[in-house]
């Protein structure tokens, strides 16, 4: 389990059970190392059946039906085996799970539904252009959209949670009432996300303490986090005095110029070691070309760093102008560039932009108030417990 949407599940079931929810997070994965009580797999094998992967170099969809067909059947069993009064689906497209296995098991289940990504509600999970180009992410089979409008005409008691303004807008252009539309945004762990004072931060990752230090990172370095767009932004800046620090899904280090000072890390799970990089740098990155709320600026703002975000998605949720960061158009590196030269030209206000960006994280992106607004929720649709 790893990325933006188990991360910030895993934070918010955490803090349910200290406000006294109970709960247990259902996952079809094999169980973590350290698997907390509270956590239940339901396929802990790690990899398909042998029938299931000789069925996928034949045939992938015919592979994925045997895989969604089991799925159902074992979130049926446990449902009866363990009544609940409410389940909350999150990113359930990454288990083969669709709307149709969906609504056949939950139909008589109050359902919250939180939108990681567009997929709950449209035939792809993100749409953005690359270089003219379109591109998705998790397109529908044949048959996609019956099977939607099929399960919130049987499923009418669905609530669909989004963690972004922008998400909630485009759910509501595709999905009609008795269907509800909140928006709680995903929190962080703002006593844990705390910045360390900078210079010490800066020599610990063995950082140049006279450099300005640029940090990106993303747990997939791909199209639609606009990492491609980086090298050619670098390329229009002054590098004098600059450094870029990266970790998660390795940029392509080798488009950069070469007279830039470069430090990768790769994976980190660590949140001690993320915090310590959060408070190293300067700067964060964050050109995606379709996001929804992306965990990377909530962590970097909790750790007082400002960030240069793209105009996308729930970015601008957190990224305000001239209070906790600067926002550019995206799929565009010239734009991206010019972001950065603003930022660096106000190294001036860079004490404002920090104490504002911690501020509201704590504020308004608390993992407490995300699990507050979560329980209210989950008592109102549960009256009877």
């Amino acid at each position: 389990m790893q990325g933006g949407a188990a991360n910030s599940t895993g934070r918010l079931v955490k803090a349910l059970i200290e406000q006294g929810v109970p709960i247990e997070r259902w996952h079809f994965s094999k169980s973590p190392q350290k698997n907390p009580e509270h956590y239940r797999s339901l396929d802990d094998r790690g990899k398909r059946p042998i029938f299931e992967r000789v069925l996928k170099n034949l045939s992938r969809s015919w592979a994925d039906h045997f895989r969604r067909k089991r799925h159902a059947n074992k979130l049926k069993k446990i449902l009866l085996d363990n009544p609940v009064s409410l389940i909350n689906l999150r990113n359930v497209h990454d288990c083969g799970l669709d709307h149709g296995s969906l609504g056949m098991v939950l139909s008589k289940i109050p359902i919250v539904w939180t939108l990681h990504d567009c997929w709950p509600v449209k035939p792809y999970a993100f749409t953005w252009m690359t270089h003219g180009r379109r591109e998705f992410a998790v397109s529908d089979r044949p048959g996609g959209a019956e099977r939607r409008r099929k399960f919130f005409k049987d499923c009418p008691h669905t609530v669909l949670v989004s963690p972004s303004k922008w998400l909630a807008i485009e759910a509501g252009k595709n999905i009609k009432k008795p269907i509800r539309i909140e928006v709680i945004p995903n929190g962080i762990t703002t006593k844990d996300f705390v910045a360390a004072p900078k210079l010490a931060a800066k020599a610990k990752e063995e950082l140049d303490p006279d450099r300005i230090w640029i940090a990106f990172s993303a747990t997939w370095a791909n199209s639609r986090k606009g990492v491609d767009l980086l090298p050619a932004a670098f390329q229009q800046l002054n590098l004098n005095g600059l450094g870029l620090i990266c970790w998660g899904g390795k940029p392509p280090l080798d488009k950069f110029p070469s007279n830039l000072p470069i430090k990768y890390i790769g994976q980190l799970r660590d949140p001690r070691r993320i915090t310590s990089l959060y408070s190293a740098a300067d700067l964060f990155l964050c050109p995606s070309r379709a996001d929804n709320l992306p965990n990377t600026v909530l962590e970097a703002m909790a750790c007082g760093t400002p960030v240069i975000g793209s105009r996308v998605g729930g970015i601008p949720d957190m990224v305000r102008p001239n209070k906790t960061g600067w926002l550019h158009e995206s799929d565009d590196a010239d734009a991206l560039a010019r972001a950065i030269n603003k930022a660096l030209a106000e190294k001036n206000r860079w004490s404002v932009y920090r104490e504002t960006a911690r501020k509201v994280a704590v504020k308004e992106y608390d993992i407490g108030l995300c699990a507050k607004n979560y329980r209210n929720l989950y008592e109102e649709l549960t009256p009877n417990g």
